[in-house]
């Protein structure tokens, strides 16, 4: 673990995988977040560079939200890609039955244009993961509001009036 860490922090990326083909049964960054080793940069660097060899476990989602920890959670839900799934087969379906061709590269292009990102708050708002779940529901995003009911966001605490999160977030 500590030889991952010492990688990640110099930044060498054949090293990491080496490292994770060695270790790939383990979850590595719950366990950086255990050891308190994965800081804001780190996360950072992770996902822009590693994402394809170091995974974002739901345990780890699960535990950022359970102790409201904004910072990350907001680094991992802001790099995470939401896609409409109805517009995506919308568009296969069309093609199949038109049976026409559609290259790579412009399936790529159209379906980008449909990937769903959560807008940043506002600076005087109270930062919490809770945030996530009220722009997810105002905004229509199902997948994302899916995806952050699936990991535990509304196990919070209920507000004065006994509403708990969900409810406020879908008024």
């Amino acid at each position: 673990m500590d030889f991952i860490v010492k990688a990640i922090e110099k930044k060498k990326i054949n090293k990491i995988k080496l490292l994770i083909n060695n270790n790939n049964k383990r979850d590595i960054l719950y366990e950086m977040y255990d050891k308190n080793e994965l800081s804001e940069k780190k996360l950072k660097f992770i996902i822009e560079k590693c994402s394809n060899y170091l995974y974002i476990s739901t345990p780890l989602i699960e535990r950022l939200i359970k102790e409201d920890n904004y910072q990350l959670f907001s680094i991992i839900i802001e790099n995470l890609n939401f896609f409409d799934n109805k517009f995506i087969l919308n568009i296969l379906l069309f093609h199949y039955k038109n049976k026409t061709p559609i290259s790579t590269s412009d399936l790529k292009q159209q379906i980008s244009k449909y990937k769903f990102k959560l807008n940043k708050y506002n600076i005087y708002r109270r930062n919490t993961c809770g945030n996530y779940l009220e722009e997810a529901c105002s905004c229509g995003n199902e997948n994302v509001f899916f995806f952050l009911i699936r990991h535990g966001i509304v196990r919070k605490n209920e507000n004065i009036f006994g509403e708990t999160l969900l409810f406020e977030a879908c008024r």
